[in-house]
């Protein structure tokens, strides 16, 4: 549980605050010196609806029990906020981060994610531009079906509907697939995606709808016609634009060095990269550390605790751990009158790709515009078989720094320090909004993950829940997918993917 005080303000660097209580559990009464009215919130359990009319008549025979005399009656979270304001000012003040240690759920549908992303830029634009505004008819009901897809439940839950501990092999779960519990568990992802075709059917027949469908058929996954490029096996390749010397080895490293002709500082050597794709496989013994690190001693000794946060049996299947780099196969090149393209074909090891989950195929594109200080990556993957056991690939961003260089990462509309994190809270992986900003005194390098939100500060990092500080020296990691998490989250991934960066360097 985040280390903040059961209520207090949350406060940005311009004094804006929010009253928030925090609640531990799933609801209980909460009572503050100086106000005669106490909150009582009365949660139902996970995914089991409203409570009964029953159930409302013994929450209010509890509350009678646990405050005799009172009068207990029903109420809003904004009337409890009025009784509040009284005492606001002497509550205690909280301006760090919180962040999610939740968040890592969402790695497991990128399609679902990129595509929301993609709305959400999408329905912004049109607000900016006037083509709707916020009370249309068409347009709300787009948003109000666009609202569900962030929702915490992702799918039907793993240890009701799947409750399996054996076949995590790949051949053991290729065989399974075709079991109905198997079947029926992965037909509740294909359902909680449509909700962003549903947001779509919501604008009917308006030239808004066609929009979104072309947009969101312009994001698929495409291979490339390497007819229309040149293939290279130069040792090194040189390129010179309005903004950036760089190189590139066409055979073992890709791009090896990029400078600013500004300010001359190099941001890419041999010990620093930007855009370094790998793939990660876990061990049982991972989910084990985790499992004593992030569940609380009173929950320990349940069973879905374990259902829910690990996968029972794994340790049969012995995965191992280990991080996994391609290599690359080919590299091609072209020019246009507008930019200069590299594309690196690459593949990985056999190993990562037959026996868990690894793509068989991955295109990873630079674009580098002749005029301006921005450049574009595009990393596609191909063939990817499903993996149950624990995987997850990461797109890494190690520059080298400037001196007096700080991270930091939009959420919200507002830039936070990963260095600024309550204790307990999620120091080491973060949602980012629209960018990732690294500020120097030169100026600005802004890494803008169009469809990838998951960033790791410091080093890739899953199933280790700690408090100790990222080491932001070693870059940001975008998390492109995960399985990790049971509960009510997809479980394995199969699908062709588009990931899009762009990399802007300002004064």
């Amino acid at each position: 549980v985040p280390n903040v005080p059961p209520l207090f303000r949350w406060q940005d660097e311009s004094g804006v605050e929010v009253m928030v209580m925090y609640e531990s559990g799933y609801g209980s009464a909460f009572e503050i010196d100086g106000v005669e009215d106490s909150l009582a919130f009365a949660h139902t359990g996970d995914n089991l609806g409203p409570q009964s009319p029953d159930h409302v008549l013994d929450v209010y025979r509890e509350m009678h029990a646990w405050f005799p005399g009172a009068n207990v009656f029903a109420s809003t979270l904004d009337q409890f906020a009025e009784k509040l304001e009284p005492v606001r000012s002497r509550l205690p003040v909280v301006t760090d981060e919180i962040g999610d240690t939740w968040i890592h759920g969402i790695g497991s549908d990128p399609i679902k994610i990129s595509r929301y992303r993609e709305l959400l830029r999408l329905r912004c634009e049109w607000l900016r531009t006037k083509k709707v505004t916020s009370t249309d008819r068409l347009f709300c009901n787009f948003n109000r079906r666009l609202l569900l897809v962030p929702e915490h439940t992702w799918g039907m839950d793993e240890k009701t509907f799947l409750g399996d501990h054996e076949n995590y092999t790949a051949e053991k779960f290729k065989f399974a697939r075709s079991f109905p519990n198997f079947k029926k568990f992965e037909s509740s992802w294909v359902e909680k995606r449509s909700y962003l075709q549903k947001a779509v059917n919501a604008l009917e027949d308006s030239p808004l709808a066609e929009e979104a469908r072309q947009r969101l058929e312009a994001i698929r996954p495409i291979k490339p016609d390497l007819l229309q490029w040149q293939k290279t096996t130069s040792e090194k390749i040189e390129l010179h634009t309005s903004h950036f010397d760089l190189q590139i080895n066409p055979l073992r490293d890709g791009l090896v060095s990029l400078v600013d002709r500004k300010t001359q500082h190099q941001w890419v050597d041999d010990d620093h990269h930007l855009g370094a794709l790998t793939y990660q496989t876990f061990s049982a013994e991972e989910y084990d550390r985790f499992f004593s690190q992030y569940i609380i001693n009173a929950a320990q000794n349940g069973d879905w605790p374990k259902e829910d946060f690990t996968k029972p049996g794994l340790e049969l299947a012995k995965p191992v751990s280990a991080i996994w780099k391609p290599y690359i196969h080919d590299c091609y090149y072209r020019q246009t009158p507008a930019q200069s393209e590299f594309l690196f074909h690459m593949t990985f090891e056999q190993e990562c790709v037959v026996n868990y989950g690894a793509p068989k195929e991955v295109f990873l594109t630079y674009q580098f515009p002749h005029e301006g200080g921005s450049f574009s990556m595009e990393l596609q993957w191909f063939n990817k078989q499903a993996c149950r056991m624990p995987e997850a690939l990461w797109f890494g961003f190690k520059p080298r720094l400037l001196e007096g260089a700080k991270w930091q990462i939009e959420k919200l509309g507002k830039m936070i320090s990963p260095l600024s994190v309550v204790e307990n809270g999620n120091r080491h992986l973060h949602a980012a909004g629209s960018r990732v900003e690294l500020s120097h005194f030169k100026g600005k390098l802004v890494i803008m993950p169009l469809d990838s939100p998951l960033v790791a500060p410091g080093v890739p990092s899953l199933l280790d829940f700690n408090n100790k500080q990222p080491d932001v020296k070693q870059g940001m990691h975008f998390c492109l997918v995960n399985n990790l998490w049971g509960t009510n989250f997809p479980m394995w991934f199969e699908e062709d993917c588009l990931f899009r960066f762009i990399v802007n360097l300002t004064d």
